[in-house]
């Protein structure tokens, strides 16, 4: 049996399997390159310098903190790669991290750096082949406490536009003109100013080829989900797209996933502060009207504890071809689900917890990523 190597801090306040390979046995393997890193807020597995080898990232909500580990692969005798911290004394370290993503935004090849800080301005950071620079537009120049950050080429004009979510104030579509020059263009229907958005996620989920968008609210208006079109325009069906966006779940993380293989895209919602986490089946266009119908599936065996889970991630963990389910608790042990199949032959894949101490012994996760951190296979 292989064994599942766990890096401490991807969990924050523990330790989570940072490799991808054979059964659920992991073992904690924290190293003093991370054991600086504590109370982060999000984590990033990403291949930032193109060396084929995943490099970790922590996101911290204060200012000194956040940290990118350039991996340098395992040194001849040893069993684990080398970690430098290639942010320590840079302009990025000291930028507060909450929502993060790492993108290819100026199609040059290699992943930049965008960041929604707590209280300060939102920035972005080019990766120049060599570090990262700030570069951050003027439409940018807006402070508050933000959420999450989704990105994708909703307008098809071949570059990459960006939402950006507020916990209080208004969300934000960014609109890439090319050469990392982003213009505030929010339709007054995705702003949600309403209430109080933690994360999104932009998916195509009628298989329309364009990047439709989920947005998880943990106040007291429901889950929003709007569908677009060719020409990039966005219309809110949650009302019509079954279960998403009529239930009372308060939403802070949203992931996108084909659990049961039928070639669409699942959603699952975690919920905040004791609200049940949903899991929504797609079931496809069922009435021609061009909107999927999800169905909440999640007291059909797929069902996940209440709790403030920050971070959720689908994951082939026990390499079945199915995907499986990781979501950091911010109070308690976190959640881990075996996705066995349809079993039951009902259509429905039923979930069971995974057997794995070194994770069941994490408390107080605040996100998480998965990758083959060893590049062992």
């Amino acid at each position: 049996m292989r064994h599942l190597k766990a890096l401490g801090s991807i969990v924050f306040a523990g330790a989570l399997s940072a490799s991808l390979a054979g059964a659920q046995d992991f073992v904690d393997v924290t190293t003093t390159d991370i054991s600086g890193v504590a109370s982060d807020w999000g984590a990033s597995m990403v291949d930032y310098d193109r060396d084929g080898d995943v490099d970790l990232f922590f996101a911290f909500i204060s200012t000194g903190s956040s940290r990118l580990f350039r991996n340098d692969g395992v040194p001849p005798g040893a069993d684990l790669p080398n970690l430098v911290d290639v942010f320590a004394g840079t302009t990025a370290e000291n930028t507060p991290g909450m929502g993060h993503n790492f993108v290819d935004l100026d199609d040059d090849g290699d992943l930049d750096y965008i960041v929604n800080s707590n209280g300060t301005a939102r920035r972005l950071y080019r990766n120049d082949g060599t570090g990262f620079v700030d570069f951050t537009p003027a439409a940018f120049n807006v402070t508050g406490r933000a959420g999450g950050i989704a990105v994708a080429d909703f307008d098809g004009d071949l570059d990459l536009d960006m939402y950006q979510t507020a916990e209080f104030g208004s969300n934000m579509l960014y609109v890439n003109g090319g050469g990392l020059s982003f213009t505030n263009n929010t339709p007054a229907g995705l702003q949600l100013n309403a209430d109080t958005n933690e994360a999104a996620a932009f998916a195509d989920i009628d298989g329309n080829l364009t990047p439709d968008l989920v947005v998880a609210n943990f106040g007291s208006l429901p889950d929003a989900l709007f569908l677009t079109d060719s020409t990039g325009a966005f219309t809110l069906v949650s009302g019509q797209a079954g279960a998403v966006g009529v239930d009372s779940t308060r939403g802070l993380v949203t992931t996108f996933g084909d659990y049961d293989n039928d070639l669409d895209l699942d959603l699952y919602v975690t919920g905040f502060s004791g609200d049940t986490n949903h899991l929504y089946r797609n079931d496809g266009d069922l009435d021609s009207d061009d909107i999927p119908e999800f169905t909440d599936v999640s007291s059909d065996g797929a069902a996940m504890e209440p709790g403030s889970h920050l971070g959720g991630v689908w994951a082939d963990f026990d390499l079945d071809g199915d995907l499986d389910l990781f979501a950091t608790a911010r109070f308690g042990q976190s959640l881990f689900r075996r996705n066995d199949g349809d079993e039951n032959g009902d259509g429905i894949p039923t979930f069971t917890p995974f057997s794995a101490p070194a994770v069941d012994s994490v408390t107080s996760g605040e996100g998480c990523a998965v990758g083959d951190f060893d590049n062992d296979g």
